[in-house]
């Protein structure tokens, strides 16, 4: 089971079962360069990122992920964006994704 990023460096890695891992790279673009195909979640609001940036406005996440299985381990990589739900919401968007703020992990 490999990846052939050998530069990709992970911003959290944990793991809920013996058998699933699941990672963040460092950026989109390390995200991007993965050679596995995506799922795209929709948009949907989050009180967590709503309290963890703490300024009186509402945000929603949406979650790409990315899958590798072998070995009988399955590794999901996933990248996280966030953006405020009363811009989602304005319709004054140009293009799609032009609101996209990454989450930026510690």
């Amino acid at each position: 089971m490999s990846v052939s990023s050998p530069n990709t460096q992970l911003t959290f890695c944990t793991i809920p079962q013996s058998r699933l891992v699941y990672a963040a790279p460092r950026s989109r673009e390390e995200f991007d360069a993965l050679p596995l195909p995506e799922i795209q979640h929709d948009w949907q609001r989050s009180r967590a990122a709503t309290l963890s940036h703490a300024d009186g406005v509402e945000w929603e996440v949406r979650v790409r992920s990315k899958s590798l299985r072998g070995s009988g381990v399955q590794v999901v990589f996933q990248w996280r964006e966030e953006r405020p739900t009363d811009i989602a919401s304005s319709g004054a968007l140009l293009k799609q994704n032009a609101d996209i703020y990454p989450a930026v992990c510690a």
